[in-house]
């Protein structure tokens, strides 16, 4: 779940940041809360710990920058996002009151898109990636049988791979301890999984980097015993994206 405060006196602008971050977060599937604030004092009294915050700088009362640090004082993992009309503010925001990013408004949607991709791919890795997501309409594949959900909760660290089974027509998903499968692309799953670290090593199969414990010929192995297979054509890329995961990583 993350938890997330948009503060904001401009109605209109809070309100089309608060569309776009639940876009984000459905498209997704990520758990999510949002607490709107409209002054410095009302998010500074809230007693919840937020994972990041949308705040705008120009307030009456207390400014943004006097907000984020108290927030930042409280709690030293909170990613704060400033969002003003005044460029001046910038190096106060930066250097004052530790923002995570800043950007100017009016809000541009793919700036915004892309700075909360990378506060989930950041925070995640401090989670160690324990993120759930929720997928739906979902079946439970066992030796007893299959059971069908509604929707589920699974948690990102451990999910091993995505497949997609032709015969079934069904993506298939192996976690640690649990088989399920359920309607949907391969393409879907790419860009919903990029931002925890998952990457494509052949056609249909979608691995999480965190479980890869070597690459060796046109094989990947697990930490689980499993193997996945490895096309030529994706060997450079596979690699370079597991590098580039391990690094991040450290």
């Amino acid at each position: 779940m993350f938890k997330v405060a948009i503060c904001d006196d401009e109605q209109n602008e809070a309100a089309v940041i608060k569309q776009l971050v639940e876009e984000f977060m459905k498209d997704h599937g990520i758990l999510y809360s949002i607490q709107m604030f409209h002054s410095g004092e009302d998010l500074t009294a809230s007693s919840v710990s937020f994972d990041f915050v949308f705040l705008d700088i120009s307030m009456g009362g207390m400014n943004g920058i006097e907000a984020g640090m108290k927030l930042y004082q409280r709690n030293r993992k909170v990613r704060i996002i400033y969002i003003t009309g005044f460029n001046g503010y910038c190096s106060d925001a930066i250097n004052r009151a530790h923002a995570f990013a800043y950007l100017s408004k009016p809000v541009k949607k793919e700036q915004l898109l892309d700075h909360i991709s990378e506060l989930v791919q950041v925070i995640g890795l401090d989670r160690g990636n324990d993120i759930e997501i929720v997928l739906s309409n979902v079946t439970e594949i066992s030796e007893s049988g299959e059971k069908e959900y509604p929707a589920i909760k699974v948690s990102v660290s451990k999910i091993l791979y995505f497949e997609y089974v032709k015969t079934a027509r069904k993506i298939r998903v192996k976690t640690i301890k649990k088989t399920y499968e359920y309607i949907g692309t391969m393409t879907d799953v790419e860009q919903r999984m990029e931002i925890y670290g998952f990457g494509t090593c052949y056609r249909g199969v979608i691995v999480n980097f965190e479980h890869v414990a070597k690459v060796k010929g046109d094989m990947v192995y697990l930490n689980t015993g499993e193997r996945l297979p490895l096309s030529q054509k994706r060997v450079i890329a596979f690699k370079e994206q597991l590098n580039n995961y391990v690094h991040r990583s450290i």
